[in-house]
């Protein structure tokens, strides 16, 4: 749920955490440990309303907050923040390095060093452009499998078309979601037993688009 409290304490910058409901995304999920699989950073459009700066299948985009958080599977979301916190000056600096990178094209492999991007990609090459910070941790495959009690390698094979590319580096939602840099502004998941959410409210989504702004 985000209520009318929760959306006045947004902020652009933010980062904003879901659940894609997908069948891949949901293996990335399991890969590294977390309920999360997707992120993208929250700013204003240019009439005051919240969108959120994305890379997703097939391109970088903008979508509305209200729509991005009806994609996540079961209503789970979490928002999350600079602990130092993000300037009006930062936050205009980091929504010029997204727009610089609207339009390209998603990299579905993964790959940090490609040209096309990924949310988390995304996310962590436009704080670090900006800030200078590095949220999240760059990684390869091999040291994500590394760490994980079941990597499911099988579906990775397939994925992969046969091998997985161990070397290749890349950067994970679950790595920026874990980072010490940031602390949590809006939270609605419920942690079972092994720390993953059993359930989440999602309702009042509505008042994004009325001017609850």
């Amino acid at each position: 749920m985000i209520s009318k409290l929760d959306n006045e304490r947004l902020s652009a910058g933010d980062l904003v955490f879901i659940r894609s409901g997908s069948y891949l995304y949901g293996q990335v999920a399991h890969l590294t440990r977390t309920w999360t699989s997707h992120v993208g950073v929250l700013f204003k459009n240019q009439i005051d309303r919240w969108v959120v700066a994305e890379s997703r299948i097939p391109r970088v985009v903008y979508t509305p907050l209200s729509s991005f958080l009806m994609r996540s599977a079961s209503g789970l979301f979490a928002i999350e923040r600079m602990r130092e916190g993000v300037s009006e000056e930062m936050a205009s600096e980091l929504k010029k390095a997204a727009d610089r990178r609207m339009g390209l094209r998603y990299s579905l492999g993964f790959d940090f060093d490609s040209r096309g991007e990924f949310c988390s990609k995304f996310a962590y090459e436009i704080y670090r452009e900006v800030l200078g910070v590095e949220i999240g941790r760059v990684e390869t495959f091999r040291e994500l499998v590394d760490r994980s009690d079941d990597a499911r390698l099988w579906f990775w094979r397939c994925f992969f078309f046969g091998s997985i590319p161990w070397d290749r580096r890349t950067v994970t939602p679950a790595s920026i979601l874990e980072s010490p840099l940031l602390e949590p502004v809006v939270k609605h998941t419920t942690p079972g037993p092994d720390g993953l959410p059993t359930k989440a409210a999602l309702k009042e989504i509505e008042c994004l688009d009325r001017g609850l702004r």
